[in-house]
């Protein structure tokens, strides 16, 4: 299974009335459950995964920071002058960003 796919192996296995013992197609259903998770990603312009990675931003105002995706949640924020700031989440996509 790889990271971000909406379906496990064997869920659709049971779905489609695939003994578990029987793994001759296994490998074209794994790849099929990737492409179509993928597929969903694009459709929405979104993706329903978590992952944790660091982001960059240039913000225009000193007190909005407009993201381009989904976050669940932010870990740390740091100005590029080092100073730490605080975040006050107030919409989806819109974060309020206060100087500390």
């Amino acid at each position: 299974m790889a990271t971000g796919d909406y379906a496990t192996l064997a869920e659709v296995r049971t779905h489609l009335g695939i003994a578990s013992t029987d793994t001759t197609r296994d490998a074209l259903i794994l790849e099929l459950i990737t492409s179509v998770s993928r597929a969903i990603d694009r459709y929405c312009c979104r993706q329903f995964y978590t992952t944790t990675e660091t982001r960059y931003y240039d913000y225009r105002s000193a007190w909005r920071l407009w993201l381009d995706e989904d976050l669940y949640s932010i870990t740390t924020v740091t100005n590029g002058d080092g100073s730490t700031t605080l975040i006050l989440k107030v919409f989806p996509f819109f974060y309020n960003v206060l100087s500390t």
